[in-house]
């Protein structure tokens, strides 16, 4: 228990500064927004001001969740913006123009974007080029890429598995902030039984006496 309560200590300094932030938006929304803090339940799901940041912020938390994997490793990714573009957009054309099932539709779509991924780690392995260099390639082309796939169409579908991925509840809050958590779990995963766990893992800023040392 102990052992438990100083890693959750540890953890909890780690992040001041971004609670610290948090707690003084929050502040000022409570003073200057009125009703920010009320709640209400509408046939058994939450809704108000808070869920509604938590659903529409969710989106951009998984896609932050694996670019801080890119940054811990001192690398930088423009294209994220457009990798998401190409797997909905292939997700989407799949559902509604092949009949593809939800499920092979998202596989389908992750493999795409684990494909542009790959091109961009190539560009920066094989090829030398910077990651800001590399990735600012796929980012200007990629939402071209995307809308060639949907023939400059907007897409939409009525697949029920996909519509409660995107717009369902949970015990009465978004289904997208379970996303975040899958999503958090797995990146964990990823960084400790995989090789880029010793990058990020070590990045750790040197003790002051050990610099003085270096110096002399």
């Amino acid at each position: 228990m102990r052992k438990l309560l100083n890693r959750l200590l540890t953890t909890l300094a780690s992040v001041q500064w971004p609670l610290a932030a948090l707690a003084l938006l929050l502040l000022f929304n409570a003073i200057f927004t009125e009703g920010f803090f009320d709640l209400k339940v509408d046939d058994g799901r939450v809704s108000g001001t808070l869920v509604d940041v938590l659903n529409h912020g969710s989106k951009v938390a998984i896609v932050a969740i694996g670019m801080t994997l890119v940054i811990a490793t001192a690398g930088i990714d423009l294209s994220v913006g457009a990798v998401l573009a190409i797997a909905g957009a292939v997700a989407a054309t799949l559902v509604a123009e092949s009949g593809v099932p939800w499920h092979a539709a998202i596989a389908a779509a992750l493999v795409v974007a684990a494909f542009c991924g790959l091109c961009n780690g190539m560009l920066v392995v094989f090829l030398r080029l910077q990651p800001i260099v590399a990735t600012l390639t796929l980012m200007v082309a990629g939402r071209g890429v995307a809308q060639l796939i949907t023939d400059g169409f907007i897409v939409t579908f009525d697949n029920p598995q996909l519509v409660y991925i995107a717009n369902g509840s949970l015990l009465g809050l978004p289904v997208l902030r379970n996303s975040i958590g899958n999503c958090s779990r797995s990146s964990r995963l990823f960084r400790h039984r995989s090789r880029q766990n010793l990058p990020i893992s070590t990045r750790r800023p040197r003790p002051r006496h050990r610099r003085i040392s270096r110096r002399k």
